[in-house]
């Protein structure tokens, strides 16, 4: 659905089926890139805030986690951008298995590791389990 902010800066859409925000292709992520740039400069126009930057740092540092490792070119332009900031405490969200994970590898050896995961079946294993987990409903 798409609502009508008559002094609206910025815009969310959500659940538009073939909407880029739905993939995690290059055109995609690009697209998150630029758009998170273009908003969040928006924003320090309207107010250059120690606030605000925290919050633009951490959006950056939210789209960080889905650009890496697949795409170095985004990775190093969310850094740089996210240095400009003052930086991001956001830290990756997940189960045990990261919170287990992450101490020891860090969250771009975890990234690496779920990316792996992902390559070689892990997705069927998900998709198996939530359609387990919604039969029971029944």
């Amino acid at each position: 659905a798409v609502c009508y902010a008559k002094d609206a800066v910025y815009s969310y859409r959500k659940g538009v089926s073939g909407a880029l925000s739905s993939s995690y292709g290059r055109k995609a992520m690009e697209s998150a890139f630029l758009t998170t740039d273009l908003g969040t400069r928006a924003l320090l126009d309207r107010e250059d805030s120690v606030r605000i930057r925290q919050i633009a740092a951490d959006r950056f540092q939210s789209w960080l986690f889905h650009f890496y490792p697949d795409f170095p070119d985004l990775v190093e332009a969310a850094e740089v951008r996210i240095s400009e900031l003052g930086g991001s405490t956001l830290r990756m969200q997940g189960g045990q298995m990261l919170k287990l994970l992450q101490p020891i590898v860090g969250w771009k050896g975890v990234r690496r590791l779920q990316t792996l995961a992902y390559r070689y079946g892990w997705r069927k294993i998900l998709d198996r389990k939530a359609r387990q987990r919604l039969s029971g409903l029944d």
